[in-house]
């Protein structure tokens, strides 16, 4: 039966294909106009680096211990994972646990945190694994797990190439102050992971922590092992603040061994590598042990010599005002109390010399008539 005139119209007006006179779609168009039409909106990730919220966001990265991510606008912007308060993962699938343990740890409870951490990682691939292992570190260390966070930190140091660099971003920060069934754990796993690394900057890293281990806790192993973590050249790859704090100990250690054998020649080696960060408190380090073993005037000079290199090179630098004040012991040893007064005047008028030290300093003038 034929179709009506008002039928044939109301077919090319809705573009039906049969219809004589109807617009006609190539296949694929007619397709991709029903994906566009039915799609879902993007999913985005979002940031919180605790100073700013980044809600329309893609992490793409992760680099240095920094997340990668493009900002709503497009940009792209890294954020220190020690700093980030909280990521929420939308674009990849199977993210549930790692954003239930973000919340968790976001909320404080470490522990419900790392219980989901530990569930992620096994379903993560790609950079994700090393950032679920650095968040691991972090969240154990914040419960004092001292044997947990050893396990993971090692998991994240031998994690692939980049793992040492990655590793010396993330050192664990609480160690027992006494040995512990834990400490015990995690010392053993420490020795073992020593003997198993062949990469220099992985195993220097594992050395570093199993001393700052046995050193917080009073172990004697510590004293033994203080020459050899004393002597080490740190990689240039792993050189930072903590690392060389740790170093700063043992060379400390070895200084006061009685005699300090070549104590000075390691620590003179660490002033040449270390970084302007790190340079000042070695030399406050050198000046005092300097001091403390002098014989004669001129080795009491050269102590004062270490301690004017940090007001000379690092005038605005907060350890500045401690170098002053040992430079003013140094001379009013000598017999200069003049120098030592001014010395000690310099140090009252910085603003940045902590309470305790302009007590000292101001009793050192009085003593010297200088008030």
């Amino acid at each position: 039966m034929g179709k009506s005139a008002g039928e044939r119209g109301r077919e090319r007006r809705a573009g039906v294909a049969g219809g004589r006179g109807a617009v006609r779609l190539p296949a694929w168009t007619a397709l991709l106009l029903v994906a566009l039409l039915t799609a879902p909106a993007a999913r985005a990730d979002q940031i919180d680096d605790g100073s700013q919220q980044f809600h329309n966001a893609r992490v793409t990265g992760f680099e240095d211990g920094q997340i990668v991510f493009r900002g709503p606008d497009g940009r792209s912007l890294r954020a220190d994972l020690k700093q980030v308060r909280r990521i929420y993962v939308d674009h990849v699938g199977g993210m549930d646990d790692f954003n239930a343990a973000e919340q968790y740890a976001f909320e404080g409870d470490d522990a419900r945190a790392s219980a989901r951490y530990e569930r992620a990682e096994r379903f993560a691939d790609g950079f994700w694994v090393d950032v679920i292992r650095a968040r691991l570190v972090l969240s154990y260390d914040r419960l004092e797990r001292i044997d947990k966070t050893v396990f993971h930190y090692l998991r994240l140091l031998e994690g692939g190439e980049r793992g040492p660099l990655l590793a010396a971003s993330f050192m664990p920060t609480f160690f027992p102050p006494e040995r512990t069934a834990e400490s015990v754990r995690a010392v053993s796993q420490l020795d073992t992971a020593v003997g198993r690394i062949r990469n220099e900057e992985g195993r220097a890293l594992a050395m570093l922590v199993r001393f700052e281990l046995l050193r917080r806790a009073g172990d004697a192993r510590a004293v033994v092992s203080a020459e050899t973590i004393a002597r080490l050249r740190l990689p240039a790859a792993i050189r930072n603040a903590r690392t060389y704090a740790i170093q700063t100990a043992a060379l400390q250690a070895a200084l006061e061994a009685d005699p300090p054998g070549e104590a000075f020649v390691w620590l003179n080696q660490a002033i040449r590598d270390a970084d302007d960060g790190v340079v000042p408190d070695l030399l406050l380090l050198k000046g005092r042990a300097l001091l403390k073993t002098a014989k004669s005037d001129d080795d009491v000079i050269r102590a004062g010599w270490a301690f004017m290199r940090v007001v000379v090179h690092y005038p605005r630098d907060v350890r500045a005002a401690q170098a002053l004040y040992d430079a003013a012991r140094v001379h009013e040893r000598i017999g200069r109390p003049q120098k030592a007064i001014a010395l000690l005047k310099e140090c009252l008028q910085r603003g940045d010399a902590p309470p305790a030290l302009k007590t000292e300093a101001q009793q050192a003038l009085s003593r010297l008539g200088g008030a």
